[in-house]
């Protein structure tokens, strides 16, 4: 059944809404007690929405709506924590009650009077106790000693007689924060200092709160927080200050004797260790120069006989290219060799720049071409990337640039399985920076597309004689390509860095600061260009111990129109020269390491001599790692050579210092059935096919190129003829001159 207002059905059966109640509330609105005077007012209880419980009289007997009149709060308050219990009207003469009956108390109110009014609630502090003790509040403030025991303050109020008081208390000095009271008292532990003072207030059932009752006590502080305490605190505290002072002051003097011993036993250890060290360093430098000149005078002979071999026409072609294979397997023992040493002086700190005027243009494309075969040979795509405004010409040395892109490509030719190999060169604007007005910046950049280098293997990777993790390649190595590229990249000024991912590939990049230059003439390159040279013939006086290196030079500038000697040893040389009366030879091509008298006392010995005054020397030596270029020159030195040599860099020394005007090789051209001026032009469309691939330096698309041009154009055969043998000796001048 619905709660609400019901009265019994005429039928006696069942209870329905009473409907005079319902207009105004609905049923399900809690109106327990309900009281009416059988007039239209009804007395009854409702919850409002803060959840407290109110009576009130509901008044039906005027026209209009019904009008609600809440009992005064003194009452509510008074009932109880639920209220009014039960309601009952009584009408008594003239006189009209209602008695309501709640938990607490029960209260009859007299409907025609009006409710007297009470003053607020007061309260009084009566008692201050700590554990037997007791004090009376007084005008004085309270000075209690201090005491583990809690610290009680009582009080009460006159109110709570005839009404619910609720007291309220704030300590000032601690906490200014009014807090419910549960009790009539007030309780404290471990409470020192102050002074404090405790307020007090009561509150009756209407929210009313009287005058504030107040006392003020303090506390002593406990023995180890008195002024005293702090004193003698202070007293031991600056005591182990400087006690410890003083110890720490003993314990440096110790360790500094201790120290200072140790320093001087270490010195010694240190003086002995850098002398053993400079005795290693002077034995491995013997043995580097030793193993040096032992390796290299040999590989001179099979190198250089190799080379002219190559030019020998009564050789069929895969003879030639036997000898080829002789050379490059020569070429590649030297370049270990290379390495080894180009190590050692960067170790010794004997790396010199020699700067000079060159194309990088020119230096990239031959760069290029001579690791285009080997990418073709592993099916690899190789790519040259050159900005189109690249100087025409800059300042630099252009050997060390060769061989660090020479170390970089061929690294990664080596450990690149399938895709590409890109050599990218980009130019930047270095004329802003005050180091270097002039000079061109150029980025390097070689990118392949290999199994990539873990980051565990690259700070490894740059140390010498460590090559990555897992790494493998057609070819062996020494692992010293990358920490010579290194040195090399920062001793012109850059700094070499890396970038790469497992299985995406790597990028080695470094930027040079190069000067600009103005354009320089070309020297010859190669023997297989010459002939001879033009004017009077020429005289050549080859001194060296070794038979094989003598007979080497004579073989290769005798067909040439030289008029050669031959001696032994330098003062064999010397007393020839100083004995002869014929003239001094045009040219001395001397060994610098030759038992007896060298080859630098040798120089000092002819220049200082009266009939040398038109004599070039040149110095040759395989003992690179030893040899000092400046010592050279003070002796009186006019170029020096390294062992193994190039013809074409042996001819290229010779025609400068004896200014020769080279002659173009006759035997070398095409037999006159196939002479380019007699065939058929190249078709201008195969023209720049041809010239295309050998601007991307790829000599292996090149190849292919020309065979199917060949094919196509027959006609044209003195002119495949000529290409076919510049691109067989890497003549990249000679292939872009015929291709215009």
């Amino acid at each position: 059944m619905k709660p609400g207002v019901l009265h019994l059905d005429p039928s006696g059966e069942r209870f329905v809404p009473d409907p005079r109640f319902a207009k105004w509330f609905p049923a399900g609105v809690n109106t327990l007690p309900l009281e009416s005077d059988d007039n239209g007012r009804f007395w009854f209880q409702v919850r409002r929405d803060d959840g407290n419980f109110e009576v009130g009289c509901l008044d039906t007997r005027g026209a209009g709506p019904p009008t609600w009149t809440p009992l005064p709060e003194g009452i509510n308050a008074a009932l109880g924590f639920s209220g009014a219990r039960s309601l009952i009207y009584v009408h008594e003469g003239q006189r009209e009650f209602l008695w309501i009956s709640g938990t607490r108390s029960t209260a009859r109110l007299d409907l025609g009077a009006p409710i007297p009014q009470t003053a607020p609630p007061e309260v009084v502090i009566s008692e201050v106790t700590r554990g037997t003790r007791h004090w009376r509040p007084q005008s004085d403030p309270l000075r209690l000693a201090f005491s583990r025991e809690p610290l009680r303050l009582l009080f009460s109020s006159p109110s709570a007689v005839t009404a619910a008081v609720k007291y309220e208390t704030r300590l000032l000095g601690y906490d200014a924060k009014w807090e419910p009271a549960p009790s009539p008292e007030a309780t404290y532990t471990n409470l020192y200092g102050g002074p404090f003072t405790l307020e007090v207030r009561a509150r009756d059932p209407l929210g009313r709160t009287g005058g504030v009752a107040r006392t003020t006590f303090s506390v002593a502080p406990p023995w180890h927080r008195t002024p005293e305490a702090y004193t003698l605190y202070a007293a031991l505290a600056a005591g182990a200050v400087f006690g410890f002072i003083r110890w720490r002051l003993g314990h440096a003097e110790r360790e500094r004797l201790r120290l200072s011993a140790l320093v001087a036993t270490r010195t010694t250890e240190l003086a002995t260790a850098r002398d053993q060290a400079e005795a290693a360093n002077r034995a491995k430098s013997a043995f580097l120069a030793a193993m040096s000149h032992e390796l290299r005078t040999p590989l001179n002979g099979v190198i250089g006989y190799a080379q002219i071999m190559q030019t020998d026409t009564r050789l069929a072609a895969d003879q030639q290219e036997r000898l080829r294979i002789v050379q490059l397997s020569g070429e590649h023992l030297l370049r270990m060799i290379n390495d080894v040493l180009d190590l050692a002086k960067i170790e010794a700190g004997k790396i010199v720049l020699r700067p000079a005027p060159f194309a990088p243009a020119e230096l990239l494309r031959d760069v290029a071409a001579g690791h285009a075969p080997a990418a073709a040979r592993k099916g690899l795509a190789f790519h040259l990337d050159i900005a189109p405004d690249l100087p025409a010409c800059v300042e630099g040395d252009a050997q060390k640039l060769r061989q660090i892109l020479d170390n970089l490509i061929g690294n990664a030719i080596k450990f690149t399985a399938t895709g590409s190999v890109t050599l990218c060169v980009t130019r930047g604007n270095a004329g802003s920076s005050p180091s270097a007005p002039d000079s061109e910046l150029m980025q390097f950049s070689v990118i392949d597309t290999g199994p990539g280098i873990a980051e565990a293997d690259r700070t490894r990777l740059f140390q010498p004689f460590e090559q990555a993790a897992g790494a493998s390649g057609g070819e062996p190595g020494t692992g010293l390509g990358l920490s010579i590229s290194r040195a090399l990249v920062e001793h012109m000024g850059g700094t070499l860095s890396l970038a790469s991912e497992v299985g995406r590939g790597s990028t080695f990049t470094f930027t040079l600061a190069l000067p600009h230059a103005t354009a320089h003439s070309q020297p010859a390159t190669g023997a297989p260009h010459v002939s001879g040279y033009e004017g009077p013939r020429r005289r050549v006086l080859v001194v060296d111990d070794h038979a094989v290196n003598r007979r080497l030079i004579v073989d290769l500038l005798g067909p040439l129109g030289f008029d050669c000697a031959e001696s032994t040893s330098g003062a064999d040389a010397l007393a020839r020269l100083t004995g002869d009366a014929a003239p001094w030879p045009d040219l001395a091509i001397l060994d610098v390491r030759m038992g007896g008298l060298d080859g630098l006392a040798l120089t000092r010995a002819l220049r200082a001599a009266r009939r040398e005054s038109g004599m070039k020397i040149l110095l040759m030596s395989a003992s690179v790692f030893t040899y000092d270029r400046e010592e050279g020159r003070e002796a009186g030195a006019d170029e020096f050579l390294p062992k193994p040599f190039r013809t074409a860099e042996l001819l290229e020394k010779i025609g400068t210092l004896l200014a020769l005007r080279w002659r173009e090789a006759a035997d070398r051209s095409p037999p006159p059935a196939s002479d380019p001026t007699t065939s058929s032009p190249i078709p201008a469309a195969v023209r720049a096919a041809l010239r295309e691939a050998l601007a991307q330096g790829d000599l292996e698309a090149f190849r292919v190129a020309l065979e199917q041009a060949r094919r196509a154009h027959p006609e044209a055969a003195g002119h495949w003829h000529a290409l076919e043998t510049a691109v067989g000796g890497f003549q990249l001048s000679r292939l872009r001159e015929l291709l215009g």
